[in-house]
Formats: structure tokens, sequence, C-alpha cells
């Protein structure tokens, strides 16, 4: 449930208490079954999906670092190049070349 619930939701601000309540779970026992179930925290698994949707808008679109960003669920462009940098070793506008 949750898992699909991140998939179609990514997009938006997501919680780990908010994903938490949809399993009627509490935080900390949703986090350990989660990361049972997937090897990644809830956090992780999230921004880890939002990256992979955000490599497929740089390379078949052109839309903005910005607006790739925001089509992804980072409200901040700062936060989202410094994620993506860290994650991939190459800036957004380096990986789109």
């Amino acid at each position: 449930c949750a898992l699909r619930y991140i998939d179609e939701h990514y997009t938006k601000p997501l919680t780990t208490q908010t994903l938490a309540q949809l399993e009627h779970l509490s935080c900390g026992h949703f986090r350990v079954l989660f990361k049972q179930k997937t090897g990644m925290t809830p956090t992780y698994y999230i921004t880890a999906l939002r990256l992979r949707n955000a490599c497929q808008l740089l390379k078949q679109t052109d839309l903005t670092v910005k607006e790739v960003a925001q089509s992804v669920g980072f409200t901040d462009q700062m936060y989202f190049t410094r994620v993506f940098t860290k994650h991939f070793r190459m800036s957004p506008k380096a990986f789109r070349r």
C-alpha cells in the first residue's frame, strides 16, 4: 500500500508519518518494515525515485533544471542540484550533456 502510494504521489511532499498512518503503524515500526522489504529507508526510497524520474526528464525534455526539480517533487532547485550531484557525482546540467 505505501509503496504504491509513494509511486503515485512522489511529486508531492511525503512524510514517513503519513506513510505509517496509511499502514496503521507507528513511524518506527513502519521504518523497520519498509527497510526489511526494500533495503532502503522510506526517505531514501522516495529520493531515489525522484532522482530516477529526474534523469528521464533531463534526457527526454527541454525543461529547465528548476522545472525538472519541481516536476519530481523538489521544492528547492539548489537542494535538488546538491542531492543529484551527490548521488550521481555530476550536476544535472552535466548529466543532460
